[in-house]
Formats: C-alpha cells, sequence, structure tokens
C-alpha cells in the first residue's frame, strides 16, 4: 500500500481544514521571518549610515606632543604609514584624509555649536550619495571658505545658501580665532538630528582653522571591501605600527599617573564597531523580543496540529480500523500521520518563506520618514529586509520539529489502536 499516496488523498479530501493550518503554518512563520529580517535590514542601515557619518570602517590616527607640552591630533604622512596601509591588501577598498573643528557659527543674533569635517569633497563620494540637497544645489567641489550646512543648523540659524556665516572655533594650540564662510548648499543626511549633524568643508580650510602643517590631517578613514573584517584589519594594522612606531592599542587605558611623554607620533587605531556599541543593548533587546515572539507563534502553530490531528483520529476511527484489518500495521499507521503533518508543515514553511519575502521586497520599495531618531536605520530613506538565512533556517528546522512532535503522540494513538475497538466505534 502506498502510504504517501494514502496521506495525499487524506489532505486532499480535507482541503479547507488543510488549507487553514498550512496558512496558521505560514503565517506564524512569516512573521517570524520578517522580524529577522527588519532586524538585519536596520542593522545594514545603521552600518551604511555611521558608515558615512564617520567617513569609513576603521580608522587611523596620531598624538603628538606640541611646543607648549599639550598632546594634540595631527597626522602626518609617513612612509612607515603607507607601508602599513599597503600591507592590508585588497582588505581596503578606499581611504580618506578627514580633520574635524568644532565651532559656534553666528548669523545675525543666532547661534548654533556644530562640528565641521574637513574632508576630500570630490573623493568621497559616498558621503555626497548620502546627502540630500534641501536648498541650493550639493557643489561638484568644495573650495576655501565654502561649506555645506546640515539642514538642522540652517533651520536653527535661519541660513539660505550664499548667506555668510561666522565661524569661532579654536586652533589645536589654544587659541581663539574666528573666520567667515559662505553656505554653498544647506543637506540632509540618512542619519540627520542624530549623528548626522556634521557640516562639511575642504580638508585644506580645516587644516588651516586648526593650525595644522601643510600635508597634515587628523584622521586616515578606511573603507573595506568586507565589513566583517573590521577587527582583523585594526589589528593587523596595530601589529605593523607596533613594530616602528609608538601605539596605542585599542585595549589600552591611561594610568592613574597620567600620560608617559613619547617622541614622535602614538598611533591609535578604531573600526566603526566602536561607535555602534551603544546600540549593542537595543538590538539584544530587539532579538530577545524576537525570540519571544518566535516561541508564542511556535506554542500556537504546535497546539494547532496537536488539535487538528486529534480531531482527524476521532473522526477516521473506523477508518483506521479498516486499514488495521486489511493488513496495514501500526507502524503504517504512524508513517500516514505523521506525512500529513510533515506536509502541512512544509507547505506552511514554504509558503510562509514567500510570504515574507514578498512583504518584505513590498516594504523595501516604500520611503519612510520615521524622524530623526529612527531615520538612521534606514537606507536612503528605505527600510532593508536583510534575513540571517542562518537564523531563518533554525527557525524552520524548530517549527517542523515541534509540529512533528505535536502530531506525534495522536499518531501513536491511532497506530495503538486494535481493529476490533476501532470498527466497534462505528455509531
Amino acid at each position: 500500500m502506498n502510504l504517501i499516496a494514502l496521506a495525499f488523498r487524506n489532505l486532499v479530501r480535507q482541503k479547507r481544514r488543510t488549507s487553514l493550518l498550512a496558512a496558521a503554518v505560514a503565517l506564524g512563520f512569516a512573521a517570524v521571518a520578517l522580524l529577522v529580517g527588519l532586524t538585519g535590514g536596520m542593522a545594514a542601515g545603521l552600518k551604511e549610515n555611521m558608515s558615512r557619518v564617520h567617513g569609513g570602517h576603521v580608522f587611523i590616527k596620531a598624538e603628538v606632543w606640541n611646543a607648549n607640552g599639550k598632546i594634540v591630533s595631527a597626522l602626518t604622512p609617513s612612509a612607515e604609514l603607507e607601508a602599513a596601509v599597503a600591507t592590508q591588501g585588497d582588505l581596503v577598498k578606499s581611504f580618506h584624509r578627514r580633520s574635524t573643528v568644532e565651532t559656534t557659527l553666528i548669523f545675525g543674533s543666532k547661534s548654533s555649536q556644530t562640528r565641521l569635517i574637513g574632508l576630500e569633497w570630490e573623493r568621497e563620494a559616498d558621503v555626497r550619495d548620502g546627502l540630500t540637497a534641501t536648498a541650493g544645489t550639493l557643489p561638484s567641489s568644495l573650495g576655501l571658505g565654502q561649506v555645506v550646512l546640515n539642514s538642522s543648523t540652517a533651520t536653527r540659524l535661519g541660513v539660505q545658501p550664499g548667506d555668510s556665516l561666522l565661524l569661532k572655533f579654536t586652533t589645536l594650540d589654544g587659541q581663539q580665532s574666528v573666520l567667515d564662510v559662505t553656505v554653498a548648499a544647506v543637506a540632509q543626511s540618512a542619519a540627520n538630528g542624530l549623528f548626522g549633524s556634521d557640516s562639511y568643508l575642504s580638508l585644506a580650510q580645516a587644516g588651516q582653522m586648526l593650525g595644522l602643517e601643510e600635508g597634515q590631517f587628523q584622521a586616515l578613514n578606511l573603507t573595506l571591501n568586507d565589513l566583517n573584517q573590521q577587527t582583523q584589519v585594526a589589528a593587523s594594522l596595530e601589529q605593523t605600527l607596533a613594530a616602528v612606531a609608538t601605539v596605542k592599542l585599542r585595549r589600552d587605558t591611561v594610568s592613574e599617573g597620567g600620560e608617559v611623554r613619547w617622541s614622535g607620533p602614538r598611533y591609535s587605531v578604531s573600526i566603526l564597531d566602536d561607535f555602534l556599541s551603544m546600540f549593542t543593548s537595543l538590538f539584544s533587546t530587539i532579538q530577545s523580543l524576537s525570540l519571544v515572539i518566535f516561541f508564542v507563534l511556535m506554542a500556537v502553530i504546535v497546539l494547532g496540529i496537536s488539535n487538528t490531528f486529534r480531531m482527524i483520529l476521532r473522526e477516521r476511527t473506523v477508518e483506521i480500523g479498516t486499514l488495521r484489518a486489511i493488513g496495514l500495521r501500526k507502524k503504517g499507521i504512524l508513517i500516514v500521520f505523521l506525512a500529513e503533518a510533515a506536509a502541512v508543515l512544509a507547505l506552511g514553511l514554504v509558503g510562509g518563506a514567500l510570504l515574507a519575502v514578498l512583504v518584505g521586497a513590498l516594504l523595501s520599495l516604500g520611503t519612510f520618514d520615521l524622524g530623526n531618531a529612527l531615520g538612521i536605520f534606514l537606507s536612503q530613506g528605505k527600510l532593508r529586509f536583510v534575513p540571517d538565512l542562518s537564523q531563518v533556517l533554525v527557525a524552520a528546522v524548530l517549527i517542523f520539529a515541534a509540529g512533528l512532535v505535536a502530531a506525534w503522540r495522536p499518531a501513536r494513538t491511532a497506530a495503538n489502536l486494535l481493529p476490533a475497538d476501532a470498527l466497534r466505534s462505528r455509531s
């Protein structure tokens, strides 16, 4: 007797019940897969936006003692630095030089504290691609005396492209200074208002404001081909630089006695994940919530399958007795019941996966305005669907196994029915 064909016939003759049970499994699994995919998309959007904000994935800086006995951030191009970066080979996609100036912007009677990022505007296509001009047009190049102002600061000050601003800032030597600049454009980033409140000016202008020597800058930012190689690249850079210069390792802390004077530059290497540590608790909470939702949904699925197969057992008692009477063994009855459960579960899981992909794709097509706080989790205003296939596969296996376990008891009860007792149950 073809047991699989018998199981299939049983499913087909109760199409409505089969469809409802498979739909319940599909909806539960789709909810889990969607949650995993959207959480993954939020993490990917966060890293993408933070990478744009910070200008890379791995960051090399250097500290030196100046003539006044103060520690200042200044990186001078050198053979040792070039050699260290060169050892990373194809792991490094590109590199960018940056400097940062903390300023107070003054426009008429209004003022606003803003961080100005000095960068090679023409080379940093990722930064330009991550900005949306809200007033004026993003320039192809930034000259001395020009700034691209973030939209939140521009709104507070009430400025427009072409307006002149007065900058108050402090040089690395501690001297107060001022500078007149012109607003070249007003722009908003995906992380605007949270971590994307920076404004931009040319690297040369930032160097002049800080009092850096010509050719100096404050940070060398490396963009990697694989974001997951951050830790490996940082460790390699620290090891290479430590062989020829002073290096402050990422795990080092300053002793209670303070800094011990060193000669030459003291390099330090940081990675993007160092800045994302504040989000660890958030994603841990989301993962915990996802786990709770998963077990609740799995419990509902298990309960539905268990009750359904108990009902099937009552409906087919006479049929089971007939099958046993004509020679079908206990094992055969068990196989028929479990095959039906496996078919329903497989149908539901496949349907749930397709539903999750469809809904995820539709959500990815839309553009959302989640405000300043949540916008950093979006990619260009879009909610990405990036499921972790290993997590989804584990969820599918657990649901499938739990469903079979739920069907096992009714199946075993059916298999243990005595033919005479089953036939006598005919009303």
